[in-house]
């Protein structure tokens, strides 16, 4: 089970910045500015960087079960990417869970989603009405890995003044 239960869970007018990727995420917040942005939690998601062969360990490289357990070659036609796409998934499934639960609590009035393009629409499409409306600005990026003076730089570099 993924950690998701942020620090901070308490209602303030923060700006909420979820930095995230199949990877991991971190939650940030500002009262104002990037200058006072800060750490909330950071959630490591190792299992979202696996390769599907690491994933489906039950199941022979390149085959397939079929009907009364043999085994198949897989073709073409198959989606190889099922695995990691599923467990990539469940991730944003959980960090939406999160953010619902931050926003039911006036944790933040504001969102700020970062994320690389797939990952970004997989948690844009689990993320609940309320939560949604709370969304201030989204930005495609992988900057998971980054530092917090690195990702403090990028968003500044490339926030669009109202």
């Amino acid at each position: 089970m993924y950690h998701t239960q942020p620090i901070g869970f308490t209602a303030s007018g923060d700006t909420w910045f979820l930095v995230g990727s199949r990877g991991g995420a971190k939650i940030l917040a500002s009262d104002g500015g990037m200058r006072n942005l800060r750490l909330l939690e950071d959630i490591p998601h190792p299992e979202g960087r696996l390769k599907n062969r690491e994933i489906d360990t039950d199941r022979a490289a390149g085959a397939s079960i079929g009907e009364g357990g043999a085994n198949f070659p897989v073709h073409g036609l198959v989606n190889k990417d099922g695995a990691t796409r599923h467990v990539m998934e469940l991730f944003a499934g959980e960090l939406a869970e999160m953010l619902h639960k931050g926003r039911a609590v006036n944790a933040f009035n504001k969102l700020v989603l970062v994320a690389e393009p797939r990952f970004l629409g997989e948690l844009r499409a689990r993320l609940n009405d309320s939560t949604q409306k709370a969304i201030d600005r989204e930005i495609q990026g992988d900057i998971y890995h980054f530092d917090l003076d690195a990702i403090k730089a990028h968003l500044s570099a490339c926030w669009l003044p109202d």
